[in-house]
C-alpha cells in the first residue's frame, strides 16, 4: 500500500468516527406541557353534583308528571262546571218567561172577572135607581101571552144562572192564575239559586285551574333550569375524566419517550464504542502491507411522516375505529373516530386549503381542509395544530397532532366529511374508499 493511500485511510476512519460521535439517532420530537390533572377528589365531587343534578330533575319531572294530572283533573271538573253553569242559564231563563206568561195570564184573568163583576154591578144599579121596578119585571109585564110570559120568565132565570156561574168560573181561573204565578215566582226563585251555585262552583274550579297552570308553569321553569344544572354538571365531568385520560395518556406518551430517549443514548454510546473499534482496526490494518479493500455500507432515511396514501388521498390517521357514523344514544354521530396514543400524527386526507384552524365548540380544536370539488374534511378534538388558515396542504401531510379537547372521553381523531363548509354530511368511510383509501 502507497504512502498516500494510507494517509487516505487514516483520514476516512477519522471522518467516521467523527460520524459517529456527532450523529446520534435524533430524540422524539418534544411533547407539549403536561395537561391539566384533575385529582380524584375533584372527579367525584363532579360526580356527586351530576348525579345530585339528575336526583333533582327526576323529582322535578315527578312534579310535573303529578301537577299534569292534576291539571287534567281540574280541566274536566272546570268542563264539568261550565256544562251545569250553561244547563242553569237556560233553565232559568225558562222560568223567567213561564213567569212573564203566568203574570200575564193573571192579569188577563183579572180584567175577565172586573167585567163579570162590572155587569152584575150594573144590573144591580139599575134596579136600585128604579127601585123595586126592574129590567125582570118589564120584561115580565111586556110579555104577549101566558106562554111568552113563561118563557121569558125562564130566560131571565137561566140567564142570571149563567152569569153567575160565570162569574163564579171567572174568578176560580183568576185564583188558579195567581197559584201559577206564584209557583213560576219560585220557579224563577229556585232557578236562580241554581244558576248562582254553578256559577260561583264554576268559578272555584277555575280559579284553582288557573293557580294549577302557574303552579306548572313555574314548576316547567325550575326543570328547565334543573335540566340546565345537569347538563353543566355533566359536561364539567366529561371534561375532567376526559382531561385525567389525557394526562394519564400524556404521561404514558412521556415515559415511552423517556424510555426511548435513553434506550438511543445507550445505543449511540455503543454504536460510538463500536466505531472506535472499528476505526482503530481500519488503521491497524490499513498499516499493515496486505489490507483487505474498504467493505460498503449504507445507512437507512428517516421513516417518512406521511400516513397511508395512494398519492391524491390519504389515511387521516392510524389507529382503531371506534365510532361510526351513524346514530348514538339517540343522536346522529356525523363522523367516524378513530382512537391512538397521545399526540399522533393526524394527516391530511387530500391537497387543499386550510379554510379553519384553532378553537372550535365541542371539539376545542379542530381544522377544516377544503379539497377540489368543494367537499371539505374536518378533524376535531386535536392536541396540537401544525398548519394555518389559508395554507396548501398536500395528502398524507401531518397538521396535527391527536388529542382529546373539547367533549371528549378519550384521545382520538373526530374525521367528518362535508359538502361544502358546514354543508351536509356525508360517511367518511365510503368516501374515502372511493378514493383508494381503505380503513
Amino acid at each position: 500500500m502507497s504512502r498516500s493511500r494510507a494517509t487516505a485511510t487514516a483520514i476516512g476512519v477519522a471522518v467516521s468516527a467523527l460520524l459517529w460521535a456527532f450523529v446520534v439517532p435524533s430524540a422524539a420530537v418534544a411533547l407539549p406541557p403536561p395537561p391539566p390533572n384533575p385529582s380524584d377528589a375533584q372527579i367525584s365531587g363532579a360526580a356527586a353534583e351530576k348525579a345530585a343534578a339528575s336526583a333533582a330533575v327526576s323529582q322535578a319531572a315527578a312534579n310535573s308528571a303529578a301537577m299534569a294530572n292534576q291539571i287534567g283533573a281540574l280541566e274536566a271538573q272546570t268542563l264539568a262546571a261550565a256544562d251545569k253553569h250553561e244547563q242553569a242559564v237556560g233553565q232559568l231563563e225558562i222560568a223567567n218567561q213561564t213567569q212573564l206568561q203566568t203574570a200575564q195570564s193573571v192579569k188577563d184573568a183579572g180584567v175577565a172577572v172586573g167585567n163579570a163583576e162590572a155587569s152584575v154591578a150594573t144590573l144591580a144599579h139599575n134596579s136600585y135607581i128604579q127601585g123595586n121596578f126592574i129590567y125582570t119585571d118589564i120584561m115580565l109585564l111586556t110579555a104577549e101571552g101566558p106562554q111568552d110570559l113563561i118563557e121569558r120568565s125562564s130566560m131571565l132565570s137561566v140567564v142570571s144562572q149563567i152569569q153567575m156561574k160565570q162569574v163564579e168560573k171567572l174568578r176560580l181561573a183568576k185564583i188558579a192564575q195567581a197559584n201559577a204565578d206564584s209557583a213560576a215566582k219560585q220557579a224563577v226563585l229556585d232557578k236562580a239559586a241554581a244558576e248562582k251555585l254553578a256559577k260561583e262552583t264554576l268559578d272555584t274550579v277555575t280559579s284553582q285551574l288557573s293557580s294549577a297552570q302557574e303552579t306548572m308553569q313555574t314548576l316547567q321553569a325550575q326543570k328547565v333550569q334543573l335540566d340546565a344544572q345537569l347538563a353543566a354538571a355533566q359536561s364539567t365531568l366529561m371534561q375532567l375524566e376526559g382531561a385525567k385520560q389525557t394526562y394519564q395518556q400524556w404521561l404514558a406518551q412521556k415515559q415511552a419517550e423517556e424510555a426511548a430517549a435513553a434506550a438511543a443514548a445507550a445505543k449511540a454510546a455503543a454504536d460510538k464504542a463500536a466505531a472506535a473499534q472499528a476505526a482503530a482496526a481500519q488503521a491497524a490494518a490499513a498499516a499493515k502491507p496486505a489490507s483487505s479493500g474498504p467493505s460498503s455500507g449504507g445507512s437507512s432515511a428517516p421513516p417518512s411522516n406521511s400516513g397511508a396514501s395512494n398519492g391524491a388521498w390519504a389515511l387521516p390517521a392510524g389507529g382503531v375505529l371506534t365510532t361510526c357514523f351513524c346514530m348514538r344514544w339517540g343522536e346522529m354521530h356525523y363522523g367516524i373516530d378513530i382512537a391512538a396514543p397521545f399526540m399522533t400524527p393526524i394527516y391530511a386526507a387530500g391537497s387543499g386549503t386550510v379554510k379553519r384552524a384553532g378553537s372550535a365548540t365541542g371539539f376545542g380544536q379542530a381544522i377544516y381542509i377544503q379539497h377540489a370539488g368543494g367537499w371539505v374534511t374536518v378533524y376535531g378534538h386535536i392536541e396540537a395544530i401544525y398548519v394555518s388558515v389559508g395554507q396548501q396542504v398536500s395528502a398524507g401531510q401531518v397538521i396535527a397532532g391527536m388529542g382529546s379537547r373539547g367533549f371528549s372521553t378519550g384521545v382520538h381523531l373526530h374525521f367528518e366529511v362535508t359538502q361544502g363548509m358546514y354543508g351536509t354530511r356525508v360517511s367518511p368511510i365510503p368516501w374515502l374508499a372511493a378514493r383508494g383509501i381503505y380503513l
